[in-house]
């Protein structure tokens, strides 16, 4: 009878047992299975295009469905279809698509902006000007830097000598009498009688002591100006002269003055036009001027 008991309870630990171990192999089952489907779902997302490819994933819009072309009654011989397409140079006002065709569907595709000028850089990329032509532009362009260097040059140089004339010659004189100054200065530039330019025409004979027209630039005193308010508005008159916006019509065509504290020989010959300040203006009656 013991014998019979111990058997039984043997029999129910190992009952016990399997139980325990068939629970816990079909927990383990589940959680594999739970995991590899969360598992195979977030490869499934990583491995999804992006937006990116939505063109080439999609139906392209810009083709007429099959059942577009086909509605209708079918013909044995179709008429051709007209095909328009519009070059980027060619395309009228406000057009901005081409159309072409491909058996019997219709495409239709934009153009892209501003084509024309990328075909020329594209073109020019692949068609380069010839070497002479580029060398040729390089040189025109260094010739005319030059050119419009020295030009720069000289005008500031003619611009130094009329403030130089108009500190020395008159100074002390209003703007009025300063600008009539320059005014005679420029007349004679454009005369055919004296230099072309106007440091031709202010240093004239200035080798010959006292036989310059210009007195301060042959009486052996130095012709630098002194810096300062004198300095500063001679250079500003002699802008507004060299402009042409200040033209004093009072001593238009008088190529010759003097103080009015002197009374030169000369004065006699001439025909006087005007006195400004402390300077008398005159005209010569033989002087002639030319174009410029």
């Amino acid at each position: 009878m013991a014998v019979y008991g111990r058997q039984r309870r043997a029999a129910k630990r190992r009952f016990k047992n399997a139980l325990t171990y068939a629970l816990t192999a079909g927990s383990l089952v589940l959680v594999a299975a739970a995991v590899g489907h969360y598992a195979g779902e977030n490869a499934s997302a990583r491995n999804a295009p992006g937006t990116e490819w939505s063109d080439v994933l999609t139906t392209a819009r810009s083709v007429v469905g099959k059942e577009t072309v086909l509605r209708g009654t079918v013909e044995n011989d179709p008429p051709m279809v007209q095909v328009v397409s519009f070059s980027p140079a060619d395309a009228p006002s406000g057009r901005t698509d081409t159309v072409s065709a491909k058996g019997d569907l219709l495409f239709k595709s934009p153009l892209p902006a501003k084509a024309d000028l990328r075909i020329q850089q594209v073109a020019t990329l692949f068609d380069p000007p010839p070497v002479w032509k580029i060398e040729k532009a390089i040189t025109t362009g260094v010739v005319l830097k030059q050119k419009r260097k020295k030009q720069r040059a000289a005008r500031a140089l003619e611009h130094y000598c009329l403030a130089e004339a108009i500190y020395h010659e008159a100074r002390g004189e209003p703007t009025l009498g300063q600008l009539a100054v320059a005014n005679v200065i420029l007349n004679r530039v454009a005369s055919d009688q004296y230099p072309n330019s106007v440091c031709g025409v202010v240093h004239q004979n200035k080798h010959v002591k006292l036989r310059c027209q210009f007195t301060y630039a042959c009486n052996g005193r130095s012709r630098k100006p002194k810096q300062g308010s004198y300095w500063d508005k001679a250079q500003r008159v002699a802008t507004q002269a060299m402009s042409g916006r200040r033209k004093i019509l009072a001593v238009e065509g008088a190529t010759h003055y003097h103080a009015d504290y002197v009374n030169p020989g000369w004065g006699r010959t001439m025909k006087l036009v005007k006195k400004i300040g402390r300077h008398i203006f005159y005209k010569d009656p033989s002087i002639t001027y030319g174009e410029s």
